[in-house]
């Protein structure tokens, strides 16, 4: 491993182990709004997710944290911000609730590009 790729693994398992230092009784949705950031390498509208701009997300979110929810199921058209909601929610998930996870994508292409844009993002919420 290089040294520039073991500096960027460490940094987030540092943002992970360390990711948002709020208190397990706030909301997920609360968590991702105040901390969840998106990187201008990736993202058209950079900075703080905006849950208020897409309020149809709010729902699914707060359903994704219930115990009482065994399935989400979604009817949604494309281009409607759900690849970068379920990446808020993998955020929310690694502080609430820690451990190994899994995001499948159709083609190993689609599935490298969008790890990369996860890592970006999460670089950009270090100042946590």
């Amino acid at each position: 491993m290089s040294k520039a790729s073991a500096t960027q693994s460490k940094k987030i398992r540092n943002l992970i182990s360390g990711l948002y230092k709020a208190d397990r009784d706030q909301l997920p949705t609360d968590l991702i709004v105040e901390n969840f950031k998106l990187s201008p390498a990736y993202e058209a509208d950079p900075g703080s997710y905006m849950l208020d701009e897409n309020p149809y997300w709010r729902k699914p979110i707060l359903a994704m944290f219930d115990s009482r929810v065994s399935k989400i199921t979604l009817k949604k058209s494309t281009q409607v911000g759900a690849t970068m909601t379920t990446m808020a929610m993998a955020y929310a998930i690694s502080h609430l609730d820690p451990g190994p996870g899994m995001i499948v994508m159709p083609t190993r292409d689609e599935s490298q590009v969008q790890r990369d844009r996860l890592y970006t993002n999460g670089l950009a919420s270090e100042a946590l």
